[in-house]
C-alpha cells in the first residue's frame, strides 16, 4: 500500500463447484508507527461454474484487529465484506495452469480509537474494492502464485494496493 507493508499467512480449504473458506493472521507496518496493526480474518465462499472455464464465487468476510497502538491510544478494528470473483481457468499444459481473475466487494469497516484524553472515539466507513489478478499454478496445483492490484473506490483514501500471494497446496483426497 502507499503508507503500509503488509503480510498474511492463512489455511484454505474447498473442493471444485463447493464451498471454500480461509481463516488466517495479518500483520501491517504503517510508515510513523512503531507499532503493528495485527488482524485475524476469515472468509466463506461457494464456487459455481459458468461454462467450461469458469468460475463465479459470491464471498462473505469479516476481521478483527488491534492496533497500530501508541503513547495513551489504543486502536481496533472490525470489517465485514460482501462480494462476487469471477475467474477463467487455462490449461497450456497438464501441470500448469493460467487464471486471470477479478473481484468486487463491498465493505463497511469499524475502528475504535481510545485515549485517555477523548475516551473512546468510533469511525466508520462503507467501501468497494476491485481486484485484478493471475494466478499461476504450476505442479499438478501444488504450488501457486497470484499477483493482484486492488483499486479502491468511494473510500476516504482510493490508494491503489499491489500484493503478491503464493501458496503450497496439500490434496487430502481428490
Amino acid at each position: 500500500g502507499k503508507d503500509y507493508t503488509g503480510y498474511a499467512v492463512s489455511l484454505v480449504a474447498g473442493k471444485d463447484n463447493a464451498a471454500f473458506g480461509n481463516i488466517g493472521v495479518s500483520r501491517a507496518y504503517f510508515d510513523d508507527y512503531d507499532d503493528t496493526d495485527d488482524e485475524l480474518f476469515a472468509e466463506l465462499g461457494w464456487q459455481r461454474a459458468v461454462g467450461k472455464r469458469a468460475q463465479l464465487c459470491p464471498i462473505v468476510g469479516g476481521s478483527f484487529g488491534t492496533g497500530p497502538d501508541g503513547d495513551g491510544y489504543g486502536v481496533k478494528s472490525r470489517v465485514g465484506s460482501l462480494g462476487a470473483a469471477l475467474g477463467m481457468t487455462l490449461q497450456p499444459r497438464p501441470s500448469v495452469k493460467f487464471i486471470p481473475n477479478g473481484s468486487l466487494q463491498f465493505e463497511y469497516g469499524a475502528v475504535d480509537v481510545t485515549d485517555q484524553v477523548s475516551g473512546k472515539q468510533t469511525y466508520s466507513d462503507t467501501f468497494g474494492l476491485i481486484d485484478l489478478g493471475l494466478g499461476i499454478t504450476l505442479f499438478h496445483d501444488r504450488f501457486s502464485m497470484a499477483p493482484t492490484v486492488r483499486f479502491p473506490f468511494a473510500a476516504d483514501d482510493n490508494s491503489v494496493s499491489y500484493g503478491i500471494a503464493f501458496s503450497v497446496g496439500i490434496a487430502l483426497g481428490r
